[in-house]
């Protein structure tokens, strides 16, 4: 999957659509289609997905460090 932009021009005005896809084949070549529509999101949150999408990691798991007592609670649910 991949966040696609759209450029198209209404009246004169510039409108920008923030896509993300999904490509997939057939027999007749690669095809993509449209999974969802970004374009009302914040332009922070969809630079996060649209890195996201890339592989980008965000926080290393290891750097991780919950307080002991939420480390319990964790396990607790787990079990």
């Amino acid at each position: 999957m991949f966040v696609q932009i759209t450029r198209s021009t209404q009246a004169g005005r510039i409108y920008l659509t923030y896509l993300v896809r999904e490509s997939f084949r057939t027999a007749d070549g690669p095809r993509s289609r449209t999974v969802c529509n970004l374009t009302p999101l914040p332009p922070e949150t969809r630079d996060l997905i649209a890195q996201s999408l890339r592989g980008q990691s965000f926080v290393p798991t290891d750097a991780l460090e919950l307080p002991e007592l939420e480390k319990r609670s964790l396990c607790l649910m787990a079990a």
